[in-house]
């Protein structure tokens, strides 16, 4: 097997590294020639580094530098077209693993910061895609970030980590236009998205040191959007899912910020659906959105309140559904449109108050109703239209 004269020496230079660290380089093999290839290893500091480089095909660039690190390993394996994987740790106890098979036009970027990170581990695979590129930034320690993108096509995934504790995972299955991100500030977020279809998009944002938080977004069908932001929470969840194959169009926004012990529920089973659910400014709230038919719209807004809760389920098309809780204690409100509903709408409002509840069902077409509760303690309000 032959070598280029820069990779050679790249190669023995690398072996010389401070510590007690190896650096291996292989490039193509007797099937498939090592065209263009560079490969560059750097190890300064720390003990028991490895670093290993094996490139086959065209045109592939790898990259790895470990600084002052310890116990540090990072392998980068590209085999393709025009693919490249860059790698740099500073820290301790930091994994960096990186696969890109038969891609073309890949490029994994992994890079774990600051001297005294500890426990980071990377693992990025990406399987037989094209034009596909993912990154991790992680910051400080006891992260973890992973990313599988696999058999599709124009995929996309980022992962930024910052501080301690976080647990980021991505995984991209086939498809065109997938695109996923990823941001975490705080202690102990865990982010998990799962992608298949086309033209899907997720981004999950974890931030303003949240602690304990999890984000979790099950993505299917196509030209479908979710946001997720998380700001300065405890002990929330929110989980999001477009399961469909056929369900395509769908929007999901949900936002929570400073709340406690807070969940959200969004499932969109159909096409052409819209949910919105914000939660500030509370503890215990809790908030689902069911949406199994077409174009129907859900808002959920609670604020300035405790142990709230809120439902929409639409069953049928066309539909529109409002809820609102702020403030107060113990108040529950549900807004229910069945399957033979079409084009109703319902409004709820329960501001302040105390064990307050509200229920809303209809059945048929054209239907508006609203209840509003403003105050008091223990009221119950019910409406049905059939």
């Amino acid at each position: 097997m032959k070598f280029k004269k820069s990779v050679l020496s790249i190669a023995i230079a690398a072996a010389f590294a401070a510590g007690s660290a190896w650096a291996d380089i292989d490039a193509g093999t007797p099937e498939s020639s090592s065209t263009g290839n560079s490969a560059v290893i750097t190890q300064t500091g720390g003990s028991d580094n490895t670093a290993v480089i094996d490139q086959t095909g065209n045109r592939n660039t790898g990259s790895v530098e470990q600084d002052n690190t310890s116990n540090a390993n990072a392998n980068v394996l590209t085999v393709g077209d025009d693919n490249s994987a860059t790698v740099f740790q500073q820290g301790s106890n930091g994994t960096v693993n990186v696969t890109q098979m038969n891609a073309t036009g890949s490029s994994a970027t992994a890079t774990q910061t600051e001297s005294y990170s500890d426990n980071n581990r990377v693992d990025i695979t990406q399987d037989a895609t094209a034009n596909s590129s993912a990154s991790v930034d992680q910051d400080d320690y006891n992260h973890q970030a992973t990313i599988n993108q696999s058999n599709g096509a124009d995929m996309n995934a980022i992962v930024s980590q910052s501080d301690d504790a976080q647990v980021a995972t991505v995984n991209q299955n086939a498809g065109n236009g997938l695109s996923a991100a990823v941001s975490q500030d705080g202690t102990n977020n865990v982010a998990t998205i799962n992608q298949t279809g086309n033209s899907n998009s997720v981004e999950v944002s974890q931030v303003e040191d949240g602690s304990d938080n999890t984000a979790l977004v099950n993505q299917d069908g196509n030209n479908s959007f979710v946001y997720v932001t998380q700001t300065a929470t405890m002990g929330s969840m929110v989980e999001v899912n477009q399961t469909e194959a056929y369900s395509d169009g769908n929007v999901a926004d949900v936002m929570q910020a400073s709340t406690v012990d807070s969940s959200v529920s969004v499932s969109q089973d159909d096409g052409n659906n819209i949910a919105i659910v914000t939660q500030s400014d509370g503890a215990n709230l809790s908030a689902s959105v069911d949406q199994s038919d077409l174009a129907n719209l859900a808002s959920i807004s609670q604020s300035s309140g405790n142990d709230l809760s809120a439902s929409i389920t639409q069953d049928g098309e066309g539909n529109e559904a409002t809820l609102t809780q702020a403030g107060g204690a113990f108040n529950s409100a549900s807004i229910t449109q069945d399957e033979d509903a079409a084009f109703n709408v319902a409004t709820v409002t329960q501001d302040g108050g105390l064990g307050n509840v509200a229920l809303v069902m209809q059945h048929g077409t054209g239907n508006d109703a609203t209840i509003s509760q403003l105050g008091g303690a223990n009221n119950s309000a019910s409406i049905y239209q059939r």
